[in-house]
């Protein structure tokens, strides 16, 4: 028996993107297994038509290692992490891209090409950003009720553990 995880949301998401054309994506250094395979993965469902930005010979060597087939996908050779976020910036000011995927490089790498002044993707307006992620619920915090979204939850708060508190005096 096969136990169903999750909430489904993802799913439903995905169905809804089924019939819409796949995105060019520049996915800013994938030289690790998930951010490969996740990108990867979007292509072959036709989510995003990836563009591979980062070190050529450690993408491979990445791909080989874990098994994945790159076949014809695009990648576009930067010597560091710094220079990938670059380039994939530069991608998607240029039109080449229409979508930013961070790969395995630091949040603040990719965000500073983003917001750099000259070659950045700036426009005078707010730079959204998305980030996914779920979980389930742990069986001793019940989801929220909806009805209350927004409205501070009025549970009584846990009592600090006595071994927990800082010492007086």
């Amino acid at each position: 028996m096969m136990q169903e995880t999750g909430s489904g949301k993802y799913e439903q998401l995905l169905e809804r993107c089924r019939g819409l054309e796949p995105i060019p994506a520049a996915v800013a250094w994938p030289c690790d297994e998930s951010s490969l395979a996740g990108a990867i993965d979007a292509g072959r469902d036709g989510l995003i038509v990836p563009i591979l930005v980062g070190a050529a010979a450690k993408i491979s060597e990445v791909a080989k290692a874990k098994g994945i087939a790159l076949r014809e996908t695009e990648v576009v050779d930067a010597p560091t992490s710094r220079a990938a976020a670059a380039k994939a910036v530069e991608l998607v000011r240029t039109g080449r891209a229409e979508l930013l995927m961070k790969g395995s490089l630091h949040s603040d790498e990719i965000l500073g090409a983003v917001v750099a002044r000259e070659t950045g993707l700036r426009t005078g307006r707010r730079c959204p950003h998305g980030r996914g992620s779920s979980a389930a619920s742990p069986p001793c915090c019940p989801p929220r009720d909806p009805a209350r979204a927004g409205c501070r939850d009025r549970r009584p708060r846990r009592k600090r553990c006595p071994s927990s508190s800082p010492p007086r005096g």
